[in-house]
Protein backbone atom coordinates (compact mmCIF):
# COMPACT_ATOMS: atom_id res chain seq x y z
CA UNK A 1 0.00 0.00 0.00
CA UNK A 2 2.20 2.73 -1.41
CA UNK A 3 1.17 6.27 -0.51
CA UNK A 4 4.73 7.47 -1.02
CA UNK A 5 4.40 7.31 -4.80
CA UNK A 6 0.61 7.75 -4.67
CA UNK A 7 0.00 10.60 -2.19
CA UNK A 8 -3.28 10.69 -0.35
CA UNK A 9 -3.76 6.93 -0.11
CA UNK A 10 -6.39 6.24 2.56
CA UNK A 11 -9.37 4.10 3.58
CA UNK A 12 -8.00 0.76 2.37
CA UNK A 13 -9.06 -2.52 4.01
CA UNK A 14 -7.03 -5.73 3.82
CA UNK A 15 -8.99 -8.57 5.42
CA UNK A 16 -9.06 -12.35 5.34
CA UNK A 17 -5.88 -13.00 3.36
CA UNK A 18 -3.05 -15.46 3.87
CA UNK A 19 0.23 -13.73 2.97
CA UNK A 20 3.34 -15.92 2.89
CA UNK A 21 6.76 -16.55 1.30
CA UNK A 22 7.60 -12.91 0.54
CA UNK A 23 11.27 -12.04 0.08
CA UNK A 24 10.92 -9.19 2.60
CA UNK A 25 7.75 -7.98 4.40
CA UNK A 26 4.51 -9.78 3.96
CA UNK A 27 2.57 -6.48 4.03
CA UNK A 28 4.23 -3.06 3.61
CA UNK A 29 2.39 0.24 4.14
CA UNK A 30 3.95 3.67 3.54
CA UNK A 31 2.43 7.16 3.87
CA UNK A 32 -1.20 6.10 4.19
CA UNK A 33 -4.03 6.82 6.58
CA UNK A 34 -7.25 5.33 7.92
CA UNK A 35 -6.40 1.76 6.93
CA UNK A 36 -7.85 -1.44 8.36
CA UNK A 37 -5.70 -4.59 8.33
CA UNK A 38 -7.66 -7.36 10.03
CA UNK A 39 -8.13 -11.11 10.31
CA UNK A 40 -5.18 -12.04 8.09
CA UNK A 41 -2.60 -14.81 8.44
CA UNK A 42 0.83 -13.30 7.67
CA UNK A 43 3.26 -16.20 7.91
CA UNK A 44 6.75 -17.32 6.83
CA UNK A 45 7.87 -14.12 5.13
CA UNK A 46 11.33 -12.45 4.99
CA UNK A 47 12.77 -15.39 3.09
CA UNK A 48 16.11 -13.60 2.60
CA UNK A 49 16.93 -14.22 6.27
CA UNK A 50 19.14 -12.15 8.60
CA UNK A 51 21.45 -9.51 7.08
CA UNK A 52 24.18 -8.23 9.42
CA UNK A 53 27.14 -7.49 7.11
CA UNK A 54 27.26 -3.75 6.26
CA UNK A 55 26.54 -3.42 2.56
CA UNK A 56 25.71 -0.43 0.33
CA UNK A 57 22.36 -2.12 -0.29
CA UNK A 58 21.89 -4.67 2.51
CA UNK A 59 18.46 -5.72 1.25
CA UNK A 60 18.67 -5.59 -2.57
CA UNK A 61 15.45 -4.49 -4.18
CA UNK A 62 13.97 -2.75 -1.16
CA UNK A 63 12.75 0.82 -1.66
CA UNK A 64 15.14 3.60 -0.66
CA UNK A 65 12.76 4.80 2.05
CA UNK A 66 13.53 1.73 4.18
CA UNK A 67 16.60 3.22 5.84
CA UNK A 68 17.32 0.91 8.78
CA UNK A 69 16.71 -2.76 8.13
CA UNK A 70 19.63 -4.12 10.13
CA UNK A 71 19.30 -7.73 11.24
CA UNK A 72 16.32 -8.45 9.04
CA UNK A 73 14.92 -7.16 5.78
CA UNK A 74 11.31 -7.31 6.77
CA UNK A 75 8.77 -9.16 8.83
CA UNK A 76 5.05 -9.70 8.79
CA UNK A 77 3.72 -6.14 8.67
CA UNK A 78 5.65 -2.85 8.35
CA UNK A 79 3.86 0.49 8.74
CA UNK A 80 5.88 3.59 7.69
CA UNK A 81 4.39 7.07 8.03
CA UNK A 82 1.00 5.55 8.80
CA UNK A 83 -1.79 7.48 10.55
CA UNK A 84 -5.11 6.57 12.24
CA UNK A 85 -5.07 2.92 11.16
CA UNK A 86 -6.28 -0.27 12.83
CA UNK A 87 -4.43 -3.58 12.86
CA UNK A 88 -6.70 -6.18 14.45
CA UNK A 89 -7.16 -9.91 14.79
CA UNK A 90 -4.17 -10.98 12.68
CA UNK A 91 -1.96 -14.04 13.17
CA UNK A 92 1.74 -13.42 12.46
CA UNK A 93 4.20 -16.29 12.83
CA UNK A 94 7.41 -17.51 11.21
CA UNK A 95 8.48 -14.05 10.01
CA UNK A 96 11.57 -12.07 11.04
CA UNK A 97 9.38 -9.93 13.29
CA UNK A 98 5.68 -9.34 13.75
CA UNK A 99 4.59 -5.69 13.45
CA UNK A 100 7.02 -2.80 12.90
CA UNK A 101 5.87 0.83 13.03
CA UNK A 102 8.55 3.30 11.90
CA UNK A 103 8.97 6.83 10.57
CA UNK A 104 11.44 7.02 7.67
CA UNK A 105 9.13 9.11 5.45
CA UNK A 106 6.64 10.69 7.85
CA UNK A 107 5.30 10.60 11.39
CA UNK A 108 3.49 7.40 12.39
CA UNK A 109 0.77 8.26 14.89
CA UNK A 110 -2.66 7.43 16.29
CA UNK A 111 -2.64 3.81 15.16
CA UNK A 112 -4.31 0.98 17.09
CA UNK A 113 -2.85 -2.55 17.28
CA UNK A 114 -5.36 -4.80 19.03
CA UNK A 115 -6.14 -8.50 19.45
CA UNK A 116 -3.27 -9.71 17.26
CA UNK A 117 -1.30 -12.92 17.91
CA UNK A 118 2.43 -12.65 17.23
CA UNK A 119 4.37 -15.82 17.94
CA UNK A 120 7.61 -17.50 16.96
CA UNK A 121 9.01 -14.69 14.82
CA UNK A 122 12.64 -15.52 15.64
CA UNK A 123 14.83 -12.58 14.52
CA UNK A 124 13.22 -9.50 16.04
CA UNK A 125 10.38 -8.33 18.29
CA UNK A 126 6.76 -9.30 18.26
CA UNK A 127 5.76 -5.61 18.04
CA UNK A 128 8.26 -2.79 17.41
CA UNK A 129 7.75 0.98 17.61
CA UNK A 130 11.04 2.28 16.19
CA UNK A 131 12.32 5.69 15.11
CA UNK A 132 14.55 5.38 12.01
CA UNK A 133 16.65 7.94 10.08
CA UNK A 134 14.62 10.12 7.71
CA UNK A 135 15.00 9.22 4.08
CA UNK A 136 17.76 11.31 2.50
CA UNK A 137 19.48 12.38 5.72
CA UNK A 138 23.04 11.42 6.58
CA UNK A 139 25.18 10.92 9.68
CA UNK A 140 27.02 10.89 11.88
CA UNK A 141 23.87 12.21 13.58
CA UNK A 142 20.87 12.25 11.32
CA UNK A 143 18.19 14.88 10.93
CA UNK A 144 15.46 14.93 13.59
CA UNK A 145 13.29 11.87 13.09
CA UNK A 146 9.61 12.28 12.23
CA UNK A 147 8.41 10.28 15.22
CA UNK A 148 6.34 7.29 16.31
CA UNK A 149 3.79 8.60 18.77
CA UNK A 150 0.29 8.32 20.22
CA UNK A 151 -0.06 4.70 19.13
CA UNK A 152 -1.93 2.15 21.24
CA UNK A 153 -0.83 -1.49 21.57
CA UNK A 154 -3.69 -3.27 23.32
CA UNK A 155 -4.66 -6.84 24.20
CA UNK A 156 -2.23 -8.60 21.89
CA UNK A 157 -0.42 -11.89 22.53
CA UNK A 158 3.32 -11.68 21.80
CA UNK A 159 5.21 -14.87 22.62
CA UNK A 160 8.37 -16.67 21.52
CA UNK A 161 9.66 -13.79 19.37
CA UNK A 162 13.30 -12.72 18.96
CA UNK A 163 14.72 -15.85 20.54
CA UNK A 164 17.43 -16.37 17.88
CA UNK A 165 18.97 -12.91 17.93
CA UNK A 166 17.16 -10.85 20.54
CA UNK A 167 13.74 -9.25 20.29
CA UNK A 168 11.19 -8.07 22.83
CA UNK A 169 7.51 -8.80 23.21
CA UNK A 170 6.95 -5.08 22.60
CA UNK A 171 9.98 -2.89 21.80
CA UNK A 172 10.26 0.91 21.78
CA UNK A 173 13.55 1.84 20.11
CA UNK A 174 15.55 4.66 18.63
CA UNK A 175 18.06 3.68 15.96
CA UNK A 176 21.10 5.02 17.82
CA UNK A 177 21.83 7.77 15.28
CA UNK A 178 19.34 10.27 16.77
CA UNK A 179 17.55 12.32 17.51
CA UNK A 180 14.86 9.64 17.52
CA UNK A 181 11.30 10.15 18.75
CA UNK A 182 9.13 7.39 20.23
CA UNK A 183 6.81 9.14 22.66
CA UNK A 184 3.34 9.09 24.26
CA UNK A 185 2.52 5.54 23.23
CA UNK A 186 0.36 3.19 25.32
CA UNK A 187 1.19 -0.49 25.84
CA UNK A 188 -1.86 -1.88 27.64
CA UNK A 189 -3.27 -5.29 28.64
CA UNK A 190 -1.01 -7.44 26.45
CA UNK A 191 0.31 -10.94 27.21
CA UNK A 192 4.10 -10.89 26.67
CA UNK A 193 5.87 -14.19 27.35
CA UNK A 194 8.95 -16.15 26.34
CA UNK A 195 10.56 -13.49 24.13
CA UNK A 196 14.29 -13.00 23.47
CA UNK A 197 14.41 -9.65 25.32
CA UNK A 198 12.13 -8.21 27.98
CA UNK A 199 8.37 -8.28 27.70
CA UNK A 200 8.51 -4.50 27.18
CA UNK A 201 11.91 -3.06 26.23
CA UNK A 202 12.78 0.62 25.67
CA UNK A 203 16.24 1.51 24.28
CA UNK A 204 17.62 4.95 23.36
CA UNK A 205 21.42 4.28 23.12
CA UNK A 206 22.47 7.69 21.73
CA UNK A 207 22.52 11.07 23.48
CA UNK A 208 24.50 13.87 25.11
CA UNK A 209 27.24 11.53 26.38
CA UNK A 210 28.28 11.07 22.74
CA UNK A 211 27.90 14.73 21.77
CA UNK A 212 24.57 13.97 20.14
CA UNK A 213 21.14 15.49 20.69
CA UNK A 214 18.94 13.53 23.08
CA UNK A 215 16.26 11.17 21.83
CA UNK A 216 12.67 11.87 22.86
CA UNK A 217 11.33 8.67 24.43
CA UNK A 218 9.05 10.47 26.89
CA UNK A 219 5.53 9.85 28.13
CA UNK A 220 5.16 6.16 27.24
CA UNK A 221 2.74 4.16 29.38
CA UNK A 222 3.04 0.44 30.19
CA UNK A 223 -0.25 -0.50 31.85
CA UNK A 224 -1.91 -3.74 32.91
CA UNK A 225 0.22 -6.26 30.98
CA UNK A 226 0.96 -9.89 31.93
CA UNK A 227 4.70 -10.49 31.49
CA UNK A 228 6.57 -13.74 32.15
CA UNK A 229 9.50 -15.93 31.12
CA UNK A 230 11.35 -13.54 28.82
CA UNK A 231 15.15 -13.49 28.36
CA UNK A 232 17.96 -11.11 29.36
CA UNK A 233 19.05 -7.91 27.67
CA UNK A 234 22.72 -7.50 26.65
CA UNK A 235 25.43 -5.03 25.57
CA UNK A 236 24.95 -1.39 26.69
CA UNK A 237 21.42 -2.12 27.91
CA UNK A 238 22.33 -5.27 29.84
CA UNK A 239 20.27 -6.73 32.67
CA UNK A 240 21.42 -9.20 35.35
CA UNK A 241 19.39 -12.08 33.96
CA UNK A 242 15.97 -12.38 32.39
CA UNK A 243 13.83 -9.24 32.55
CA UNK A 244 10.18 -8.27 32.41
CA UNK A 245 10.46 -4.53 31.60
CA UNK A 246 13.70 -2.69 30.73
CA UNK A 247 13.77 1.13 30.50
CA UNK A 248 17.30 1.83 29.36
CA UNK A 249 19.34 4.74 27.98
CA UNK A 250 22.45 2.63 27.53
CA UNK A 251 25.48 4.87 27.99
CA UNK A 252 24.16 7.62 25.73
CA UNK A 253 22.52 9.69 28.43
CA UNK A 254 19.16 10.48 26.79
CA UNK A 255 16.76 10.99 29.71
CA UNK A 256 13.53 9.00 29.52
CA UNK A 257 10.89 11.13 31.23
CA UNK A 258 7.24 10.66 32.15
CA UNK A 259 7.19 6.85 31.86
CA UNK A 260 4.30 5.23 33.74
CA UNK A 261 4.61 1.54 34.66
CA UNK A 262 1.46 0.46 36.47
CA UNK A 263 -0.88 -2.50 37.09
CA UNK A 264 1.39 -5.02 35.38
CA UNK A 265 1.71 -8.60 36.61
CA UNK A 266 5.31 -9.81 36.20
CA UNK A 267 6.57 -13.27 37.13
CA UNK A 268 9.21 -15.87 36.24
CA UNK A 269 11.92 -13.25 35.63
CA UNK A 270 15.29 -12.64 37.31
CA UNK A 271 14.53 -8.91 37.24
CA UNK A 272 10.94 -7.77 37.03
CA UNK A 273 11.74 -4.15 36.09
CA UNK A 274 15.20 -2.79 35.18
CA UNK A 275 16.00 0.92 34.86
CA UNK A 276 18.97 2.92 33.55
CA UNK A 277 18.19 6.52 32.65
CA UNK A 278 19.16 9.99 33.94
CA UNK A 279 15.58 10.83 34.92
CA UNK A 280 12.95 9.64 37.38
CA UNK A 281 10.90 6.58 36.46
CA UNK A 282 7.56 5.94 38.21
CA UNK A 283 6.63 2.33 39.01
CA UNK A 284 3.40 1.89 40.99
CA UNK A 285 0.61 -0.65 41.57
CA UNK A 286 2.38 -3.62 39.97
CA UNK A 287 2.57 -7.26 41.08
CA UNK A 288 6.32 -8.06 41.20
CA UNK A 289 6.25 -11.84 41.53
CA UNK A 290 9.62 -12.99 40.19
CA UNK A 291 10.88 -13.77 43.75
CA UNK A 292 14.32 -12.44 42.81
CA UNK A 293 14.85 -8.75 41.98
CA UNK A 294 11.67 -6.73 41.73
CA UNK A 295 13.22 -3.42 40.65
CA UNK A 296 16.88 -2.93 39.67
CA UNK A 297 18.96 0.15 38.97
CA UNK A 298 21.29 -1.37 36.35
CA UNK A 299 23.51 1.65 35.69
CA UNK A 300 26.59 0.01 37.17
CA UNK A 301 25.99 -3.18 35.22
CA UNK A 302 25.74 -1.19 31.98
CA UNK A 303 28.93 0.72 32.89
CA UNK A 304 26.95 3.92 32.47
CA UNK A 305 28.57 7.16 33.66
CA UNK A 306 25.57 9.41 33.05
CA UNK A 307 22.79 7.66 34.93
CA UNK A 308 21.83 10.14 37.65
CA UNK A 309 18.11 9.46 37.82
CA UNK A 310 15.94 7.91 40.49
CA UNK A 311 13.22 5.28 40.72
CA UNK A 312 9.94 5.80 42.56
CA UNK A 313 8.76 2.23 43.16
CA UNK A 314 6.35 2.93 46.01
CA UNK A 315 3.02 1.11 46.32
CA UNK A 316 3.84 -2.12 44.52
CA UNK A 317 3.19 -5.66 45.73
CA UNK A 318 6.54 -7.44 46.10
CA UNK A 319 5.29 -11.03 46.39
CA UNK A 320 4.53 -11.05 50.13
CA UNK A 321 3.00 -8.65 52.66
CA UNK A 322 6.40 -7.98 54.28
CA UNK A 323 7.69 -5.96 51.30
CA UNK A 324 11.10 -5.98 49.57
CA UNK A 325 13.44 -8.57 51.05
CA UNK A 326 10.76 -10.31 53.09
CA UNK A 327 10.27 -14.09 53.01
CA UNK A 328 9.23 -15.17 49.49
CA UNK A 329 9.38 -11.53 48.37
CA UNK A 330 11.29 -9.88 45.58
CA UNK A 331 13.89 -7.28 46.54
CA UNK A 332 15.62 -4.21 45.11
CA UNK A 333 19.07 -3.86 43.56
CA UNK A 334 20.97 -0.61 43.29
CA UNK A 335 20.66 2.85 44.73
CA UNK A 336 18.06 5.61 44.42
CA UNK A 337 15.05 3.27 44.63
CA UNK A 338 12.16 4.37 46.85
CA UNK A 339 9.90 1.45 47.72
CA UNK A 340 8.05 2.36 50.95
CA UNK A 341 5.14 2.26 51.41
CA UNK A 342 4.29 -0.95 49.56
CA UNK A 343 1.08 -2.87 48.93
CA UNK A 344 0.18 -5.71 51.28
CA UNK A 345 -2.07 -7.45 48.78
CA UNK A 346 -1.84 -8.29 45.08
CA UNK A 347 -3.56 -6.06 42.56
CA UNK A 348 -4.70 -9.18 40.67
CA UNK A 349 -5.74 -12.38 42.42
CA UNK A 350 -5.48 -14.55 39.28
CA UNK A 351 -1.86 -15.79 39.24
CA UNK A 352 -2.24 -17.37 35.80
CA UNK A 353 -4.01 -14.52 34.09
CA UNK A 354 -4.24 -15.15 30.36
CA UNK A 355 -4.98 -13.06 27.30
CA UNK A 356 -8.45 -11.60 27.57
CA UNK A 357 -8.89 -12.86 31.15
CA UNK A 358 -8.39 -9.89 33.46
CA UNK A 359 -9.86 -9.66 36.93
CA UNK A 360 -10.87 -6.35 38.43
CA UNK A 361 -8.14 -4.60 40.37
CA UNK A 362 -8.60 -5.33 44.07
CA UNK A 363 -6.88 -2.97 46.55
CA UNK A 364 -7.09 -2.61 50.28
CA UNK A 365 -8.65 0.77 51.09
CA UNK A 366 -5.33 1.89 52.58
CA UNK A 367 -3.56 1.22 49.27
CA UNK A 368 -5.78 3.35 47.03
CA UNK A 369 -4.29 6.83 47.43
CA UNK A 370 -2.10 6.60 44.30
CA UNK A 371 -4.96 5.51 42.03
CA UNK A 372 -6.90 8.76 41.99
CA UNK A 373 -3.83 10.80 41.05
CA UNK A 374 -2.83 8.32 38.35
CA UNK A 375 -6.25 8.34 36.71
CA UNK A 376 -6.63 12.11 37.01
CA UNK A 377 -3.37 12.78 35.16
CA UNK A 378 -3.37 9.89 32.67
CA UNK A 379 -7.04 9.16 32.08
CA UNK A 380 -6.54 9.12 28.30
CA UNK A 381 -5.03 5.62 28.42
CA UNK A 382 -8.46 4.23 29.27
CA UNK A 383 -10.04 5.47 26.04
Amino acid sequence: MDGFHHPGLHNVTVAGFTVKNAQYEGVLVVNASDLTIRDNHIVDNDKIGPVFVPLPIPCPGQPAFETDESGDCGGALHLIGTVRSIVSGNLMTGNADGILISDETAESRDNLLIHNTLKNNPLECGIVLASHPPMGSSGPFFAPHYGVDHNTVAENVSTGNGVQIGGAGVGLFSDGNGPGRVWNNVIIRNKLTGNGLGGVTLHTHVGPAFGAPADNMDGNMIIGNFIAGNLADTFDTATPGSVGININSGDGGSPVRGTIISQNVIRDEDVDIAVNTPAEVDIHLNDLLGRKIGVADVCALDLSTVCTGSIDATENYWGCPAGPGGPECTTTSGSDIRFAPWLHKRIDDDDDRGHGDYDAVNFDPADRRHVAALLATKRTFLC
